[in-house]
């Protein structure tokens, strides 16, 4: 009788430990959002055409009328602050809404599509 009540009470406790590891599954999905700057985005402005492509490795390329320049960048979610293989840096504020970015550059507002 003691055998039998011995397995019975170990069966129960198994059963519990299964049940709890099994239900404590997460529910959230906790993997990495990319930024929504992330891509190329693109812009016919009345001073010409422009391009800025954003990489998850902090790195991007800027196309302007007058050339092009390679940079690595910070983003704080509202401000981006890009530094140029030449040396000089540009903070710029923008806003994302779904395949819009808009950004304020040297006090010009430009509205850029991603591709």
């Amino acid at each position: 009788m003691k055998n039998k009540m011995f397995f019975s009470i170990v069966a129960i406790a198994l059963m519990l430990v299964t049940t709890s590891v099994t239900s404590c599954k997460k529910d959230t999905d906790d993997t990495p959002k990319e930024a929504p700057i992330i891509g190329t985005w693109t812009c016919n402005s009345p001073d010409g055409f422009f391009s800025m492509t954003f990489k998850t490795d902090k790195t991007g390329l800027f196309t302007a009328p007058w050339g092009s320049s390679s940079f690595t960048y910070t983003d704080t979610g509202s401000v981006i602050v890009m530094n140029f293989s030449n040396g000089e840096s540009d903070s710029i504020s923008y806003t994302v809404s779904g395949n819009t970015l808009t950004a304020t550059i040297d006090g010009e507002t430009l509205v850029f599509n991603k591709q």
